[in-house]
């Protein structure tokens, strides 16, 4: 019988975190893992770590932004592993010293989680200390919220998304 209700599109997100598009023009590159025990959620911000092709997620307002985790479909979805405690699917965590390579966007346009509104052509910020309800480190927002998130310049929104919403940037 044929599914006569739509309401489970209509609810769902639009894109996916960490969802690239038009990959002819996007640059991905590989890194690694520097973040011991920790997930890294796809669409977060990644910044350069200790070695030449380290990423961690955001520290502070030094922290040099290299691109955002792109997700890929080769990890199963496990809790604690590839899963973090806010429901959010990623890259796994591995205990020290043990890292894992990842891919990330430096140029092209690529769905990202946002704390706050994000409208069309608007500048971009990388949260690096989170203090707003639902705000992760990494996630993304349309202001430094009292240097709480730094500005990504070469980066603009192209398809907007409400607070706590989804929207998709344009690293140029």
């Amino acid at each position: 019988m044929p599914n006569l209700s739509n309401a489970d599109i209509l609810t769902r997100p639009a894109y996916q975190e960490g969802q690239t598009f038009n990959r002819s023009m996007d640059v991905i590159d590989t890194g690694f893992s520097e973040m011991a025990s920790t997930i890294i959620p796809f669409g977060f911000a990644l910044c350069q770590g200790v070695a030449f092709n380290g990423c961690i997620l955001p520290v502070n307002v030094d922290s040099v932004f290299k691109g955002f985790a792109v997700q890929i479909n080769s990890f199963e979805k496990r809790a604690l592993t590839t899963i973090n405690a806010d429901d959010r699917f990623g890259y796994p965590s591995l205990a020290a010293p043990l890292t894992y390579a990842l891919n990330y966007i430096s140029l092209g346009r690529i769905a990202v989680p946002c704390s706050t509104a994000m409208a069309i052509g608007a500048s971009v910020f990388f949260v690096y200390t989170a203090d707003v309800a639902g705000e992760r480190v990494g996630m993304v927002r349309n202001s430094a919220n009292t240097l709480k998130a730094k500005v990504i310049a070469n980066a603009r929104v192209i398809i907007p998304a409400t607070a706590a919403g989804i929207c998709v940037i344009e690293l140029f």
